[in-house]
């Protein structure tokens, strides 16, 4: 939904989605999940939404975007110390 580590974004979640689905269109095997943006009113990180990704899909290899303004904060993440990488 909204990384509290960026402010000022200028894209709304519709545009997001909508260039996410661009990036994917050409390749039938990929698919926008949402579960982050579904997320109503509780915060969900990332590396929450990795866990319940591998748990709905143990033997799927899983790609994650991110831009490279995300990718520079991305070891003040909650959780990113204990996560394998």
């Amino acid at each position: 939904k909204q990384n509290p580590l960026k402010q000022g974004v200028s894209a709304n979640t519709t545009q997001r989605i909508e260039m996410i689905q661009l990036a994917i269109q050409d390749h039938s095997h990929y698919r926008c999940d949402l579960r982050e943006i579904e997320q109503i009113d509780t915060p969900l990180y990332t590396l929450a939404t990795f866990q319940s990704l591998r748990r709905d899909y143990p033997n799927a290899s899983i790609v994650f975007a991110l831009g490279e303004d995300s990718l520079n904060s991305l070891d003040q993440w909650p959780g990113f110390k204990e996560y394998p990488h």
